[in-house]
């Protein structure tokens, strides 16, 4: 038996796995990211496409590549979800088919994106999720209306020029230059020459 002075350390070498957990839940590059439509925009026109936002949503997440877990699905949801899709693999939101955005009803739209990582295994995936929030820009899609259809008016057959006889006002939803009224007589009959407008009142 070696006594205390003559024992020695013999090195021993182990071996460890160390497997890899769906810890890290995918991240967005932004919390909120707003984007612009025209409200006469249609399907397929993409709201969120590669070459104006990079990679979009896909998240800037550790290696986890085993077990599937670097595979992520997206999803909406929201009020306004129904107007939209999204591609579940890349992440690209477009608008739906058959469906129509109108600024004078809604001119701001609101998504939530739901990113999941490890698709069909539900009680290990790992969620993140950003907002989306869409202005619907306005294009000229309104006619003016006026309050009534057909306007009364009496006046004196002696009464001067320029003397005041009705006054009619229509309006236009639209925005900016679109939603200008101006006044013209289209047809005046009778009284050809003896009625002024005012082109903007």
């Amino acid at each position: 038996r070696d006594d205390e002075q003559s024992k020695k350390a013999i090195p021993c070498l182990r071996e460890c796995t160390i497997e890899n957990v769906n810890d890290n839940a995918p991240v967005f590059e932004k919390e909120i990211y707003r984007v612009t439509v025209m409200e006469s925009d249609r399907y397929p026109h993409q709201v969120m496409n590669r070459k104006g936002y990079g990679c979009r949503f896909c998240p800037k997440r550790k290696k986890d590549v085993l077990l599937g877990y670097n595979s992520v699905w997206y999803s909406i949801a929201g009020s306004h979800s129904n107007l939209f899709t999204i591609d579940n693999r890349t992440g690209i939101i477009s608008i739906a088919k058959g469906q129509s955005l109108d600024r004078e009803k809604q001119s701001v739209l609101k998504l939530v994106i739901t990113a999941e990582d490890s698709p069909g295994k539900a009680t290990d995936a790992k969620r993140g999720y950003a907002e989306v929030i869409i202005d619907v820009l306005d294009v000229n899609d309104n006619a003016p209306v006026f309050g009534q259809k057909s306007y009364t008016a009496v006046i004196p057959e002696n009464v001067l020029a320029d003397t005041f006889v009705i006054a009619i006002t229509a309006n236009d939803p639209d925005e900016g230059p679109g939603g200008e009224v101006r006044y013209e007589f289209l047809n005046e009959g009778e009284a050809n020459g003896l009625l002024h407008i005012n082109p903007k009142r």
